[in-house]
């Protein structure tokens, strides 16, 4: 059977210093750069190819600068991007108070609700200097309707779930579906229980 191959874009936001590069460097070289060597993000963007059921990604990570509440979003952090990962520290009350307001900013400058995302949960190797709890975590995303992953980087946990979690979302599976229709791939008589299967993954990966 061959291999479909789908290109996407995922954008990840949050405040300053919350561990956003930690994460994409984990994710995509496995390691994860020394606290002494911080140097505050421009704006740079990973490359990584995950395949899922048959299903070739090739995703464009974008790390973005660390924002806050007045901080407006690039053109490469708000255009052509098919999902966002909001990024807090489990160690920052602020953080995570600031990730509303960017969450809503970047809402109201594409002008639609229905968005692909994940709420992450940062640096869970400090959960004894922890400032926000799991179930506030918890509570946000479920406002939002979207999943949570408590990560740490630094310990490499969860890591490798932030993008699975992602591609089994329904508006995810949704538009893959549109995509193998208009390409006439062979993906389409197994969207079915693709989407089942991703769906029943999702609520497990996301209780822990």
């Amino acid at each position: 059977m061959a291999e479909t191959s789908v290109r996407r874009k995922l954008v990840m936001v949050g405040f300053r210093g919350v561990g956003k590069s930690s994460l994409a460097m984990q994710f995509v070289d496995g390691k994860t750069p020394n606290e002494s060597d911080y140097t505050p993000t421009i704006e740079q963007t990973f490359q990584k190819n995950i395949t899922l059921n048959n299903i070739r990604f090739k995703c464009d990570l974008v790390d973005t600068a660390g924002m806050d509440e007045y901080s407006s979003f690039t053109r490469q952090a708000s255009v052509g991007a098919h999902g966002y990962m909001f990024v807090y520290a489990i160690t920052s009350k602020a953080s995570f108070e600031k990730l509303k307001q960017v969450h809503e900013n970047l809402l109201n400058l594409i002008g639609n609700d229905n968005v692909p995302m994940v709420l992450v949960a940062q640096k869970g190797d400090l959960n004894e200097h922890r400032e926000v709890s799991e179930e506030d975590g918890r509570a946000l995303a479920m406002r939002w309707s979207c999943p949570f992953i408590q990560a740490s980087a630094k310990l490499n946990r969860n890591v490798g779930k932030l993008l699975f979690v992602f591609h089994c979302q329904p508006l995810f599976c949704i538009k893959l579906f549109f995509f193998s229709i208009h390409e006439k791939t062979i993906l389409t008589p197994f969207f079915c229980f693709y989407c089942i299967l991703c769906f029943y993954l999702q609520m497990i990966v996301t209780k822990h």
